[in-house]
């Protein structure tokens, strides 16, 4: 199994329908990683299901405030 879950895809400018870039892929059994963490994306995990301590690894893409923590 691969999955990818978009958990944000708004561009930085706060906006309250759409959340700052990010994105869970799972593979396997077990795997995941988070690809960027902006703001309000631990509620975006809960919002999908997702467990916060499943994550593994993250992936930055670069180093805008709007794709990390």
């Amino acid at each position: 199994m691969f999955q990818i879950t978009l958990l944000g895809t708004g561009s930085p400018s706060p906006n309250l329908t759409r959340h700052h870039p990010a994105a869970l892929v799972e593979w396997g059994v077990g795997g995941h990683m988070l690809v960027d963490a902006g703001d309000g994306v631990v509620g975006q995990l809960l919002a999908a299901g997702k467990s916060l301590g499943a994550i593994e690894n993250i992936a930055l893409t670069h180093m805008h405030w709007d794709h990390i923590l």
